[in-house]
C-alpha cells in the first residue's frame, strides 16, 4: 500500500464533501484505498493499492487546483497508529478505536450490546472494540463519551440516504419537466427507474391539491397559508398544468395580492411568475385562457403602482413606530439568479432571433476561414431556424438580412478551380452545394427581406426614403459607406467594402476603388482580431489588397492621396494611417504569429515569404516618401526594414535577393544585406531619428559587423557612437538589440581565436542565468514573475525563431574562453580566491563523478579543466576534439585550431606557474615537443609571462635555448604574510581618514 500526504487544502464546503472532491480527484489516476483529512492543519493522507499509483499520482496532480489553492503532494509513510500493527482508516471497519472514556465505563455499556467480540485497553481512556462484521460499527478517530448503538448508527444513515434520494429523484424530475417544455429531445432527458405515470403522480402533493381549490375557497385562506403555494404554483407554470395554475394564480392575486405581491422573500418568485404569465400570452391557448393571464398581469401592474404611489406615507409611519426589520442582505440578489431571471424574461420571439443571429455569426466565421463543410451545415440549420420563424411571426430575422448583406460572393472561390484546387472533395461538394443554397435562399425571402429593408411607415418622409432604398448609390453615398468602415471596430465588414470595391469598379469610381482598397487592409486583418493569431489566409488577403492599392496609387500619379484625415471623399485617395500604419499593421500580425508558430511546419515557411513580400512592398513605399520628403513616414518604413533585414545573414539575404523577379523598382535593398543596413542606418541619420531608432540601427549595424567576422570594428563602433551609455534598463527592446550585438561580435571574436576579447564581451552577457532573456529568446521562468500581464509583457519581447542565435555555439564560446582566461588567472595567483566566472566554475565543480568517458559538454569541460589545471596539454586536447558544436560553426575546423593554439599556450604557462620550483632550467626544445609547438611560439609565449608582473621569476641564457628559474619565489606563507600586511596597511589608511575627517 501506498500513501500521498496533501498539504494545502481548504474545506470550504465542509469536510465530507471535500474528501469527496478529493476521492474523484485521485480515482483518476488509480484506485483509492482510504482518505483521512486533518482540517486543522489543512492536509490530507491518501492511499492507494497500487504499489506504483503514489508515484502517478505526485507526477500527475502535483499542483493541481483545488477550491482555490495549489496541491502539494509528497510520498508519506503512513499515519501513526495509536495501536501498534493497525492503520488509520476512516472506512467501514470492524474495529472501533474509543477515547476520553474509562475503559471500565465502555466495558459495562457495551456490555449487552450484540456484536460486540472484544474490549481491550489502549492506554489511558482508551480501548479497542473488535465487532464481528464491517457492517456493525465503523472506525472513528475522536468518539464521544456516550457510544452509540450500533443499529442507531444504521439506521441515522439510512435516514439519511433517503432523504437525499428524495430530494435527487425531485431534482431530476424538475430537469427532465423543464427539458420537455424547452422542446428537447429525449437524448437530454435523465433516466429514472420509475415510469411516466410515477413521475405525474410524484406531483401529488399538497400543493397539487391547492390546484383543485375553487375561487371562494382560496379567498377563505389566510395570507400566510397561500405564500406557501406560491412558489409551488410558480413551477407549475412550466409545466403541462399551466393554465390550470394560473387559474389558481389569478385567485391568488385577487383575494391576497395587496398582502403577497410585496413580500421580501417573494419577490424573486413574482418575477418569474409574471415571466412565465407572458410567455403563456404568446403560446396559442383558447381566448378565455388568455383573457385570465392577461387579467392577472393587469392586477399585478395595478397593485405595484399603488404600492409605488403609497410608499412615502407608509415610510412616515415606519420612522414614528421603528420595527424590528430583517437584513436586507438576505433577499438580495446573487449573479446566477439574475442570469436566471434574465434569461427567464426574454420573449420567445428574442429568442429565436437571437439562435438565428448566433448560427449566422457561426456561418460567417466558417466562411472567412474557408471551412465549406462547417459553412454549409450553419447555413442549413440556420434556414430551417429562419423557415420555422417566418412560418410563426410572419417576417423574417434582421440576422438573415445582415448574413445576406455582408456575405462575399462564393462563386468567386470557384471560378477556375476544380476538385484538385482544395483540400478534399468534400470541401468542394460542400462550397457548390452552399452557392446554390444562398441563391434559393435569397430568392424564398425575398419579400419578407424587402418588408424588412423599408422598415415601419412613420411618415410620408420615411415612406419616400424606403422608396428609393432600392435605388443604385451614389458616389458620396459609397464614400460615407468607407467612412464607416475606417471608423468603425467591427469585425465582420470584410465582405461588405469588398462589395463596395466591386460596385466602384463596375460604375467608374476609381478614387472610391483605390481608398477601399487601402481601407480593407484593416479591415480584412481585424476580421481575425478575436482569435489569438492571424491565419496565414488573412494575412496574405490582406496584403493583397495592400499591393493593389499601392501599384493602383502610383499609377494615379494625377490624384492627390490623403492619409492624415479620415473624412473619405471622391475627389482624393483617401485611407486614414496612410500605407506606412497599414504596412505597420501588418508587420506587427506577422511577427505575432511567427513567435507562435512550429517552426518546423509549412506554415512557418509561409511566415518567411510573408516577410520577404512585405519588405519588398515597405521598400517601394521608402521610395514613395522620400520623393515627396515625407519623414514620420519614411522612419515607419526603415523601423519596418530594419526588423526584417538587420540580423539577416547574407546566404539567406542572397536567396531572398535571387528570387526577385525585377531589381529595377527597388529603393534601398541591395545584394548585400551589410550594405543595406548601413544604407538605411545612413537614411534614418538625415532624418533627424528618434533615440530608439538611431540606436536601433547602431545595433543592427554592429550585429552586421559581428555575423562578417569584423568583430574589432564592431566592437569600436558600438564604443564610438556611445549607444551602451545611451540605452537604459526601462528600454527593454533596445537592450535586448544591444546584447544581441554584444553576443554575435564575442562570437566571432572566439571564431577569430581572439580569446582574451570573445571573454570580455561574453562574460556580461553570459554571467547572468537568464542569458537566454537578455538575448529575447527566452521567457523568465513564471516563479520571477508577478502575474500574467508581466509574462505576457517578455513575451511581447521575444523574437521569431527564425531570428535565434545559437546558443549551444554561445555557450561554446562563453565557457571555452571563461576556461582559458580561469585557468590562466588561477595557475598565475594559486593562494588567492578563484577568479574563474560562475558559469564556467559551476561547469567544472558540479559535475558528477563519471564512470567512463564524458559524452555531453559540461561533462567534456569538467575533465579538460582537470587536465588543463595539471599542464596535460594532450588530454585536454582529445575533450576539446570530441566537441561536437564546433562542427556546427561556419568554419568549425579552423575555429578548432585556433582554440587548440591558445590551449597550448595556456598548458605551458601553467606548467610554468606550477613547476617553477621544480626545476632550474627548461629547454625551449623540451616545451615545443611537450606542446606541440614551434620553438618561435615557445619563446613568444614565455616572454608574454614574464613581461607580465607575476610571481614568475626567470631569464634566458644567451641564445635563448634555456629559460633559467628562479627557484626563490615566493611561498605561500610569504605570499600570505604579504598579503595580510597590504590588507593591515589599507586599514591603517582607512581609520586614519576616518579620525581626521
Amino acid at each position: 500500500m501506498e500513501f500521498i500526504e496533501v498539504t494545502n487544502v481548504t474545506f470550504p464546503v465542509g469536510v465530507e464533501h471535500t474528501r469527496r472532491t478529493l476521492l474523484r480527484v485521485f480515482e483518476r489516476v488509480q484506485s483509492v484505498e482510504d482518505i483521512v483529512v486533518d482540517v486543522r492543519e489543512g492536509r490530507a493522507m491518501i492511499s492507494f493499492t497500487e504499489s506504483s499509483a503514489a508515484q502517478e499520482a505526485l507526477i500527475s496532480l502535483d499542483g493541481f487546483p483545488l477550491f482555490g489553492r495549489a496541491l502539494c503532494l509528497s510520498v508519506s509513510p503512513p499515519p501513526a497508529s495509536p495501536i501498534r500493527g493497525y492503520i488509520v482508516s476512516t472506512k467501514p471497519s470492524k474495529y472501533l478505536l474509543v477515547r476520553n472514556t474509562p475503559y471500565l465505563a465502555v466495558v459495562v455499556k457495551l456490555k449487552h450490546i450484540a456484536g460486540v467480540v472484544a474490549v481491550t485497553s489502549a492506554g489511558v481512556n482508551s480501548c479497542f472494540v473488535v465487532a464481528e462484521s464491517v457492517e456493525d460499527t465503523k472506525l472513528s478517530s475522536a468518539s464521544p463519551i456516550r457510544v452509540p448503538r450500533i443499529g442507531d448508527v444504521e439506521k441515522a444513515n439510512r435516514q439519511s440516504v433517503d432523504e437525499a434520494a428524495c430530494e435527487l429523484k425531485a431534482a431530476v424530475l424538475l430537469f427532465n419537466n423543464q427539458v420537455r417544455l424547452l422542446g428537447g429531445t429525449q437524448s437530454w432527458l435523465i433516466p429514472t427507474e420509475r415510469g411516466r405515470d410515477e413521475d405525474q403522480t410524484f406531483f401529488e402533493t399538497p400543493e397539487q391539491s391547492f390546484l383543485a381549490l375553487t375561487e371562494d375557497e382560496v379567498a377563505s385562506l389566510h395570507p400566510e397559508q397561500v405564500s406557501s403555494y406560491v412558489p409551488r404554483l410558480c413551477e407549475c407554470l412550466r409545466t403541462e398544468e399551466c393554465f390550470v395554475a394560473a387559474a389558481r394564480l389569478h385567485d391568488v392575486v385577487k383575494w391576497h395580492g395587496a398582502e403577497l405581491l410585496h413580500a421580501p422573500e417573494l419577490r424573486l418568485t413574482w418575477r418569474r411568475i409574471r415571466a412565465s404569465l407572458e410567455n403563456l400570452m404568446e403560446c396559442g391557448a383558447a381566448a378565455d385562457e388568455r383573457k385570465r393571464v392577461s387579467s392577472t398581469l393587469q392586477m399585478m401592474d395595478a397593485l405595484m403602482r399603488y404600492e409605488s404611489d403609497s410608499e412615502s406615507d407608509k415610510s412616515l409611519l415606519r420612522e414614528e413606530v421603528p420595527e424590528a426589520q430583517i437584513n436586507p442582505f438576505w433577499f438580495e440578489w446573487t449573479d446566477e439568479e439574475e442570469l436566471e431571471e434574465r434569461q427567464e424574461v426574454i420573449p420567445k420571439k428574442e429568442k429565436a432571433a437571437n439562435s438565428i443571429q448566433a448560427l449566422c455569426d457561426t456561418f460567417d466565421y466558417n466562411a472567412g476561414n474557408e471551412s465549406w463543410r462547417e459553412a454549409l451545415e450553419a447555413f442549413k440549420r440556420m434556414c430551417d431556424e429562419v423557415h420555422m420563424f417566418v412560418r410563426k411571426y410572419k417576417v423574417a430575422p434582421q440576422g438573415l438580412q445582415n448574413c445576406l448583406q455582408d456575405m462575399p460572393n462564393l462563386a468567386e472561390h470557384l471560378e477556375g478551380k476544380g476538385r484538385e484546387d482544395f483540400a478534399n472533395r468534400l470541401e468542394f461538394k460542400s462550397l457548390k452545394e452552399l452557392v446554390a443554397l444562398v441563391e434559393v435562399t435569397e430568392k424564398l425571402y425575398k419579400k419578407e427581406l424587402e418588408e424588412l429593408a423599408k422598415g415601419p411607415e412613420i411618415d410620408d418622409g420615411a415612406q419616400d426614403e424606403d422608396e428609393d432604398a432600392g435605388a443604385e448609390l451614389t458616389e458620396t453615398e459609397y464614400a460615407q459607406i468607407l467612412e464607416d468602415i475606417s471608423g468603425s471596430r467591427e469585425v465582420n465588414l470584410v465582405g461588405k467594402v469588398e462589395k463596395v470595391i466591386r460596385a466602384c469598379a463596375r460604375k467608374g469610381y476609381t478614387n472610391l476603388e483605390i481608398s477601399a482598397m487601402g481601407i480593407a487592409v484593416s479591415t480584412v486583418l481585424r476580421r481575425d482580431s478575436r482569435k489569438l493569431l492571424v491565419s496565414s489566409d488573412t494575412w496574405e488577403r490582406a496584403f493583397k489588397w495592400g499591393a493593389k492599392f499601392f501599384s493602383r496609387m502610383i499609377a494615379a500619379a494625377n490624384v492627390r492621396f490623403v492619409e492624415d484625415s479620415s473624412s473619405v471623399n471622391a475627389r482624393n485617395i483617401v485611407v486614414p494611417g496612410g500605407i506606412h500604419g497599414f504596412l505597420t499593421y501588418l508587420h506587427t500580425e506577422l511577427v505575432n504569429k511567427s513567435k507562435f508558430e512550429e517552426v518546423a511546419s509549412q506554415e512557418y515557411l509561409k511566415i518567411i515569404t510573408f516577410e520577404n513580400e512585405l519588405a519588398v512592398l515597405a521598400d517601394r513605399a521608402l521610395g514613395y516618401y522620400q520623393a515627396r520628403k515625407r519623414i514620420e513616414p519614411s522612419k515607419a518604413c526603415i523601423s519596418i526594414l530594419f526588423d526584417i533585414l538587420g540580423q539577416r545573414r547574407q546566404e539567406a539575404h542572397q536567396l531572398f535577393y535571387d528570387s526577385l523577379s525585377s531589381t529595377d523598382n527597388l529603393t534601398i535593398i541591395s545584394e548585400s544585406v551589410f550594405d543595406t543596413v548601413r544604407a538605411l542606418h545612413k537614411l534614418s541619420l538625415q532624418l533627424r531619428p528618434s533615440v530608439a531608432l538611431s540606436a536601433s540601427g547602431v545595433c543592427h549595424v554592429a550585429y552586421q559587423y559581428g555575423l562578417c567576422g569584423l568583430y574589432r570594428e564592431g566592437r569600436d563602433y558600438l564604443l564610438r557612437t556611445g549607444v551602451v551609455n545611451s540605452i537604459a534598463v526601462s528600454d527593454a527592446p533596445l537592450a535586448i538589440l544591444l546584447n544581441r550585438a554584444i553576443a554575435q561580435l564575442g562570437l566571432a571574436a572566439f571564431i577569430a581565436g581572439d580569446i582574451p576579447t570573445a571573454h570580455q564581451l561574453l562574460r556580461t552577457i553570459w554571467g547572468l542565468r537568464s542569458n537566454q532573456v537578455l538575448i529575447g529568446q527566452s521567457p523568465p521562468p513564471k516563479s520571477v514573475l508577478d502575474d500574467e500581464h508581466a509574462e505576457m509583457e517578455y513575451r511581447n519581447l521575444l523574437l521569431p525563431p527564425h531570428m535565434h542565435m545559437p546558443v549551444a555555439q554561445l555557450e561554446l564560446a562563453s565557457v571555452l574562453s571563461g576556461l582559458l582566461m580561469g585557468v590562466k588567472m588561477e595557475a598565475q595567483n594559486p593562494y588567492e580566491r578563484n577568479h574563474m566566472e560562475r558559469y564556467v566554475y559551476n561547469t567544472v565543480t558540479r559535475t558528477p563523478d563519471l564512470m567512463g568517458k564524458p559524452f555531453s559538454f559540461k561533462e567534456q569541460v569538467a575533465v579538460a579543466y582537470e587536465h588543463l589545471k595539471a599542464g596535460n596539454y594532450i588530454a585536454a586536447k582529445e575533450q576539446v576534439e570530441a566537441m561536437t558544436t564546433f562542427d556546427t560553426l561556419p568554419s568549425g575546423k579552423e575555429t578548432r585550431k585556433r582554440y587548440l593554439q591558445s590551449l597550448k599556450e595556456v598548458a605551458l604557462l601553467v606548467f610554468c606557474y606550477t613547476n617553477r620550483t621544480n626545476f632550474s632550467t627548461m629547454s625551449v626544445v623540451n616545451l615545443a615537443i611537450k606542446f606541440d609547438m614551434e620553438e618561435s611560439d615557445v619563446r613568444r609565449a614565455v616572454n608574454e609571462i614574464l613581461s607580465e608582473n607575476t610571481t614568475l621569476s626567470a631569464y634566458w641564457d644567451r641564445d635563448d635555448a634555456y629559460l633559467y628559474l628562479d627557484r626563490n619565489n615566493a611561498t605561500r606563507l610569504q605570499h600570505l604574510v604579504k598579503g595580510t600586511s597590504e590588507s593591515i596597511s589599507n586599514l591603517a589608511k582607512h581609520c586614519e581618514s576616518r579620525l581626521l575627517g
